[in-house]
């Protein structure tokens, strides 16, 4: 993988399963604010895994979305 982009578009299902997950519980998060505040953790993490960022992106709950907007 070669930049941040395709692995966006790699991700894309995932964004699409909490999307839906969102909508369910009535949550307005867009997988764009999602992947900014996501890509900065996964930014310092060592040995990351693809798991790991499907994990983290079905666990995310909008925590540090008011400190980046």
């Amino acid at each position: 993988m070669n930049n941040q982009y395709e692995l966006y578009k790699l991700l894309e299902p995932v964004f699409k399963v909490k999307k839906r997950i969102n909508d369910y519980y009535s949550k307005d998060t867009s997988d764009k604010e999602m992947w900014k505040i996501l890509s900065l953790k996964w930014k310092n993490s060592h040995d990351l895994c693809l798991y790991d960022i499907v994990n983290d992106i079905l666990l995310f709950d909008g925590s540090g979305l008011d400190e980046k907007k």
